[in-house]
């Protein structure tokens, strides 16, 4: 399944969205400010889902976009004493809680309509390719967001550890009883290990064990949740019978 805005929309469709995003005006004037324009598709984005209550600047580990006022060029100090020879970069994503990581364009392509993503993380004096598309990246990073941070109204999950009762099933397990094969968000992320799902209204995310992009991931669950807005669906999938879970909010 191909990332796009328009999955956003329709997965928030019963979500009143008309104030979920920043004004034309609002984006010309950052862009005034930092004397660059922004690649199309970060405006759209900013524009239709730039507030989004379920998308926050507190994350565990996870790309947060910043606030629009927030976006920066580093400067000749930034991520002193690992400042790196490349500065030419609008940062518009940060980890900062956990590990200082920030998510930037290079200048050079903010023409481009879909531009790579960089990534540079505290300790490291360069910056390394995270995404091959801004695209994808931003659908991606707000899915594994709000169901990482638990941000929708309903959630079940499983952490393997703390499951105790039985051996825990892998991925496929989960994908087969709930008949979400064929349901996997496209993800061109180059250095992470999470996968999402989607159908209707309902996500699958999970982490699995480490892997080095491209070695094909573990089946094996680090973490997984299943999360909606739609209380009757979470609760008919709590119910599917041999389907075991090991925290609930219903």
């Amino acid at each position: 399944m191909k990332a796009s805005l328009n999955l956003l929309e329709k997965f928030f469709s019963s979500c009143d969205q008309r104030n979920w995003g920043y004004s034309s005006s609002q984006i010309s004037a950052a862009e005034e400010k930092l004397s660059i324009s922004f690649p199309k598709i970060l405006k759209q984005y900013y524009n239709r889902f730039g507030t989004c209550p379920y998308i926050t600047q507190d994350g565990n580990n996870i790309p947060v976009p910043l606030a629009l006022e927030d976006f920066f060029i580093p400067g000749s100090l930034y991520n002193a004493p690992y400042t790196p020879k490349e500065l030419d970069f609008l940062v518009f994503s940060s980890i900062s809680n956990v590990s200082a990581i920030d998510y930037g364009i290079r200048l050079s392509e903010l023409s481009l309509e879909d531009p790579p993503i960089y990534l540079c993380d505290y300790g490291n004096s360069s910056w390394i390719l995270e995404n091959s598309s801004l695209l994808n990246f931003l659908v991606t990073a707000t899915f594994w967001q709000i169901a990482y941070e638990s941000k929708l109204d309903y959630h079940i999950d499983i952490d393997p550890y703390n499951y105790n009762s039985q051996e825990c099933p892998d991925l496929n397990y989960y994908l087969n009883h709930l008949g979400m094969n064929g349901y996997e968000l496209e993800n061109l992320c180059k250095t992470g290990y999470y996968r999402i799902f989607l159908k209707d209204d309902v996500i699958l995310a999970c982490e699995t064990d480490e892997w080095v992009v491209p070695e094909e991931p573990s089946e094996d669950i680090v973490w997984l949740s299943i999360a909606s807005n739609n209380k009757e669906k979470i609760q008919a999938i709590q119910k599917i019978p041999n389907l075991p879970w090991t925290n609930n909010n219903l």
